[in-house]
């Protein structure tokens, strides 16, 4: 439920200007409140090709 933008600095604020410390397991608020990590993967298109080869297929935006 909170929405966030960067800051002229390079940090995080959330929607009422709160500035949060960002680090590898956490969000900390200007309160000390804390939002835990989200679960995410970073794949390339690339690394997935390689490693399917010939069976792999490319879609594009178009193709939905």
């Amino acid at each position: 439920g909170q929405m966030f933008s960067v800051t002229a600095e390079g940090g995080v604020a959330d929607q009422a200007g709160g500035v949060w410390t960002v680090d590898e397991d956490r969000l900390t608020g200007p309160e000390g409140e804390t939002l835990g990590r989200l679960p995410g993967h970073l794949a390339y298109w690339f690394a997935w090709n390689s490693y399917f080869g010939t069976d792999s297929v490319l879609v594009t935006r178009d193709d939905l």
